[in-house]
C-alpha cells in the first residue's frame, strides 16, 4: 500500500494484520490476544534514542491516557536493542524486531530500518499503514491519535464511521448487517 506521503508499507488497509509475538520489556505482545478487544497501534521506531524518534514517541506518551480512554494499546517495535535509558517508555517496546520491520514492510531493499505506523480496529484489521525514512517524516501524533478515533468508532462490517452509518441507515433505512437491529 502507498501511504499520502508516497511511501510503500508492506500491509493494505482493510486486510487483517498478520499474527505476531514479540518478547518485550513489560512481557509477551501477542496481536492475537488484542483481536477482538482493543485497537492497536504499531510504532517501528528505527532507533529510538536518536533525536526525531525520542521526540515522536515523547509526544505519544504525553497523550497515553488518550490512547487508553481509546481503548487502544500501543506496541514499540524497535530496530536496536532498547528504547530508553532506565526503561521508562509506558508502552511495551519489542527490542531487535529487525524480523518485524522486514515482516510489515519497514526496511528498504537492502535491509536498512524505514520508520513507520501501523493501526487496526479493535478487530484486527489495518486501517491506515504509513512509512517514513525517519521519525521526522512520520504523521503527527494528533493526526495518529485522530485515525484512530475513526478506527475505534467504525462500523467493523462496513468500515463507515460509526455516527455515519446510524444516521445513513436511519435515514434511508439500510443498514449492513452486523447494524440492522440498531435501526429504528
Amino acid at each position: 500500500m502507498t501511504d499520502e506521503h508516497g511511501f510503500v508499507c508492506g500491509l493494505r488497509s482493510r486486510e487483517q494484520l498478520p499474527p505476531f509475538v514479540g518478547i518485550s520489556d513489560q512481557g509477551l505482545v501477542d496481536s492475537g490476544e488484542l483481536r477482538g478487544r482493543r485497537a492497536l497501534v504499531l510504532l517501528f521506531l528505527p532507533e529510538p534514542l536518536e533525536p526525531p524518534c525520542a521526540r515522536y514517541l515523547d509526544a505519544f506518551a504525553s497523550h497515553e491516557g488518550d490512547y487508553r480512554h481509546l481503548g487502544a494499546a500501543i506496541v514499540v517495535v524497535s530496530y536496536v536493542l532498547a528504547c530508553r535509558p532506565g526503561g521508562d517508555c509506558p508502552f511495551p517496546v519489542i527490542a531487535r524486531g529487525r524480523e518485524l520491520f522486514t515482516r510489515f514492510g519497514f526496511s528498504d531493499e537492502h535491509g536498512a530500518p524505514r520508520a513507520g505506523v501501523v493501526i487496526t480496529d479493535p478487530f484486527g484489521t489495518v486501517d491506515r499503514c504509513y512509512a517514513a525514512d525517519d521519525c521526522a517524516g512520520l504523521p503527527a501524533e494528533r493526526t495518529i491519535a485522530r485515525v484512530l478515533l475513526g478506527a475505534v468508532s467504525a462500523c467493523p462490517e462496513c468500515g463507515a464511521p460509526e455516527q455515519h452509518w446510524l444516521d445513513a441507515a436511519h435515514d434511508e433505512g439500510i443498514a449492513c448487517a452486523g447494524h440492522a437491529s440498531e435501526v429504528t
